[in-house]
């Protein structure tokens, strides 16, 4: 789990402790062979009392150093590479950092799929003042009301939270499960993100999470999906049962996330990685084509970002950074 968000960041519950839902549900497990990682962005300044709670191992490190963590901006890329190099298990099951497992046999159930030869891919719905949020005309402008959101957060909010996607009255959860009425569905690449699982070996293999996508939000899932599926993983399955509860949140930390610049369209890269095949990342620095090409697809452009962006690749094997850890 990666976090950059404060203390008490759930939206309706002034008094509970960003980690205290995640803990208590997997006290709940009745699979037990786990660790927790935490890579927090606000290691220095957290109160880390809920986890004493936990009766399982708990490891919480600091982001590793990124330009983009320097300049106050995402780092997504980088603090999920941050918790590859440090967890200890076969399997890796990526949690956002406001979420708790729903039942009990939530951890036994992805260990079964991936002894099956699976890579299984959770679900998830809303909560929203401690129970299921329910879509409505001023859902956004409740939570907007409780939180301290920055325009662009309240686009995206509006974006994703809209009549579009939801009916009134209807229960707000993950959209990939109005694509199926069965248990559960092999999928393909572009089925995964924001909560999914990998072996600790085809994460490795395709050397972590792109940070050419750190800077600004999104897409990582995605294409860290693309690759796996490029290299030759074994196939996705989406399982109804494995439902994960977000509770609606408030912003990233302003200690952390100083400033939101859309300086490129981050799927430019993507589609670059598939164009030639690139299943690792992290692993050579961009070309001047490369760069011409990100360029000339971004829909998005902020010449003095960009610029930066440019100058501040960097390459690394997470093999060799595991053992240095």
């Amino acid at each position: 789990m990666s976090t950059a968000r404060d203390d008490y960041p759930l939206l309706g519950l002034p008094k509970t402790h960003i980690f205290e839902p995640l803990v208590s549900s997997l006290n709940r497990q009745s699979f037990h062979d786990f660790e927790l990682v935490i890579v927090d962005s606000l290691y220095e300044d957290r109160d880390t009392g809920p986890l004493d709670e936990a009766t399982f191992h708990v490891k919480r490190v600091p982001p590793k150093q990124s330009p983009w963590l320097d300049a106050g901006m995402f780092h997504s890329a980088n603090n999920f590479n941050t918790g590859l190099i440090h967890a200890e298990g076969e399997l890796i099951v990526k949690i956002d950092d406001c979420m708790e497992l729903e039942g009990k046999d939530h951890l036994k159930t992805v260990w079964d799929w991936y002894n099956q030869g699976f890579i299984p891919l959770q679900t998830y719905k809303y909560y929203f003042k401690g129970e299921p949020a329910v879509y409505s005309e001023t859902i956004i402008t409740d939570m907007l009301a409780l939180g301290n959101f920055t325009e662009d957060d309240e686009w995206f909010l509006r974006m994703g939270w809209s009549d579009e996607v939801y009916a009134v009255g209807e229960a707000v959860k993950d959209t990939r499960l109005k694509h199926f009425n069965i248990e559960h569905k092999t999928v393909s690449h572009e089925w995964y993100y924001g909560v999914s699982s990998t072996p600790i070996k085809d994460a490795l293999d395709v050397n972590g999470y792109d940070e050419a996508m750190d800077g600004c939000r999104g897409l990582l899932d995605l294409d860290f999906g693309s690759r796996l599926e490029m290299k030759g993983c074994n196939p996705f399955v989406l399982d109804r049962s494995l439902m994960l509860i977000e509770h609606l949140n408030d912003s990233l930390s302003p200690k952390v996330i100083k400033r939101q610049v859309n300086f490129l369209d981050k799927h430019a890269i993507y589609n670059l990685n598939r164009e030639k095949n690139r299943y690792r990342a992290n692993e050579q620095v961009l070309s001047d084509e490369d760069i011409e090409y990100i360029k000339r697809k971004s829909e998005t452009f902020d010449p003095y970002w960009f610029d930066f962006w440019v100058k501040n690749q960097r390459t690394f094997n997470l093999r060799e950074l595991r053992l240095g850890a």
